[in-house]
């Protein structure tokens, strides 16, 4: 059968794929909204109709925030046996400066 051969209701179009002309009775048009031959079309992919299940966001251990707790740093002793650096004392432990940076020691172990 000719394609330019005159059928009432059917016209020639050219696949948007492979470029052969063919009547409009021959062709589909694809998923992507392209018009072709049978052996151009394919089905959309599955994978295109997946959607990712809600996640539940829960908040454990909701709480309002704490205020600010800061450290006293205790009283300032200072020692000229080591070249009038600053040891800062509390109660349980100390800490000097040496040789460029702090040094903590426990106290009852001293």
């Amino acid at each position: 059968m000719s394609r330019d051969r005159a059928i009432v209701g059917d016209y020639n179009v050219i696949c948007d794929v492979c470029g052969f002309k063919l009547k409009r009775s021959q062709t589909r048009k694809r998923w992507d909204g392209l018009l072709v031959c049978d052996a151009d079309w394919e089905p959309q992919h599955p994978q295109d109709f997946v959607r990712a299940l809600p996640r539940k966001r829960r908040r454990l251990d909701v709480r309002p925030e704490q205020p600010d707790k800061f450290v006293d740093g205790g009283p300032v002793e200072w020692d000229d046996d080591w070249q009038n650096s600053p040891n800062v004392v509390w109660d349980d432990f100390a800490v000097k400066w040496e040789d460029g940076a702090w040094v903590m020691w426990d106290k009852e172990k001293a």
